[in-house]
């Protein structure tokens, strides 16, 4: 069982009157809340990658599309690095669930 191929993930950092966030699009249509401490869209974001990964059997890659000039490019640079280093160290345990539920 191999993956298909990578799918690039555009992470864009946002903001309203309420919130600062990083929005994700090409097929992951979340967002991750950088302005609270609250986790819920932390653990809606990794439940629909993991499922999304399985799914479209695709390696992810999270590139942003931000300018280096906005407040807080630097952490979501260092999120983006974080969760292609994730995905890219989980591909074998990807494959074994996908093997796995081929029974």
């Amino acid at each position: 069982m191999e993956f298909k191929n990578e799918h690039i993930i555009n992470v864009e950092i946002l903001e309203n009157s309420e919130e600062v966030y990083l929005q994700f699009s090409n097929g992951l249509d979340n967002k991750i809340i950088l302005s609270s401490d609250e986790h819920e869209d932390l653990k809606r974001f990794f439940d629909d990658l993991f499922e999304f990964i399985l799914t479209q059997k695709k390696v992810v890659k999270f590139e942003i599309i931000e300018s280096e000039k906005t407040l807080y490019f630097k952490t979501a640079n260092d999120i983006v690095i974080y969760l292609n280093r994730e995905v890219e160290e989980s591909i074998e345990n990807f494959v074994k669930i996908l093997e796995y539920s081929n029974l």
